[in-house]
């Protein structure tokens, strides 16, 4: 039997493809870190597409003392916990190898299978995230950033190392991390996933993260996709980002579009009391293509590895803040 260990949205909709492409049966485990998760295992309960559904609690460290330190407190309450649950698997898949549960089973000499955490994400991107999405104002702060960052990325190779890893699994291996002679390597582009698709389940796929669409109705939309911008550090505060997203709201209203907002599944800001118009955060984007939804126009994002999924044809991509602001001033010259 296998375990597919789930900590976003994402992991989820990767999982429940994977289920439908292989046509075999397997257990999820979903982690509390999942928002509103217990609405969620209902609606896979539903499906029937799994064994068993498992809800995990997640530890989450708040600083750099409790990854280093509080772990070895965390791997006792996994062992406490669930230590008899992952004895009875054959193979155990992980989106993420920096949570708790892959440092229980590397502690336990457990082996398991690396599984890509979102499109892409083990890509190296040029100098660093951090150095050309904030404003030049923050770069001074932003070069201590980048060196935690650079540290991070040292640690993280410590995991992909390990050699409690049997495989792992890629969209693409040119331009990761990885050494592309790793024979641990597995690539299988998403697409793959998403082309496999059909009309007999794509309802089945899309009920299990709610059809929450009815605003898309209107004509001549742009929507657009959020980061978590604050929350991840790269904007001082919440009205940053939500004075970001009127201003792009703005820009698009002013050449001709109905602005309508698709906020990241981490995104816990509500833009409909900003006044801007938003759609269900949980549902993924990935799937709204699925949708045949004519109307929407323009797919718009700053630095958003899901606008991947939609026509570039239709694609508004800016690769920094500082990058739609500069086309932003200008607009309002004219």
């Amino acid at each position: 039997m296998n375990l597919y260990i789930c900590s976003t949205y994402y992991h989820v909709l990767i999982t429940v493809l994977k289920s439908l492409n292989m046509k075999k049966k397997f257990d999820i485990a979903i982690t509390d870190y999942i928002p509103e998760h217990k609405a969620l295992v209902d609606r896979i309960s539903r499906s029937t597409l799994f064994n068993q559904i498992i809800v995990l609690e997640q530890w989450i460290p708040r600083n750099r003392l409790e990854c280093y330190f509080f772990g070895y407190l965390n791997v006792f309450n996994i062992e406490k916990k669930y230590g008899k649950l992952f004895e009875k698997y054959e193979e155990i898949y992980i989106y993420m190898d920096d949570i708790c549960f892959a440092r229980y089973l590397k502690d336990k000499h457990i082996y398991y299978n690396l599984l890509e955490d979102g499109f892409d994400s083990f890509k190296v991107r040029k100098d660093s995230a951090y150095y050309y999405m904030v404003s030049r104002k923050l770069r001074f702060r932003d070069k201590v950033r980048n060196l935690l960052f650079k540290h991070n990325t040292q640690n993280y190779k410590y995991f992909f190392n390990c050699p409690y890893v049997k495989t792992i699994e890629l969209n693409d291996v040119k331009g990761t991390i990885f050494n592309e002679n790793d024979n641990r390597i597995i690539v299988l582009p998403r697409y793959m996933l998403f082309d496999k698709i059909n009309d007999i389940n794509v309802n089945d796929v899309i009920k299990i993260f709610i059809d929450n669409t009815k605003i898309l109705n209107e004509d001549n939309i742009a929507l657009i996709l959020t980061c978590c911008f604050f929350d991840d550090g790269y904007l001082n505060d919440i009205h940053e980002q939500v004075l970001l997203y009127k201003n792009i709201c703005t820009y698009y209203k002013k050449i001709g579009y109905t602005p309508i907002i698709k906020p990241h599944p981490r995104d816990s800001i509500d833009y409909t009391k900003c006044g801007l118009k938003a759609i269900n955060r949980f549902f993924p984007a990935e799937l709204l293509r699925y949708l045949s939804i004519e109307n929407i126009k323009k797919y718009v994002s700053i630095y958003s590895t899901s606008i991947n999924n939609f026509p570039q044809s239709k694609v508004d991509y800016y690769e920094s803040i500082n990058e739609f602001y500069e086309i932003f001033n200008k607009s309002l010259l004219k």
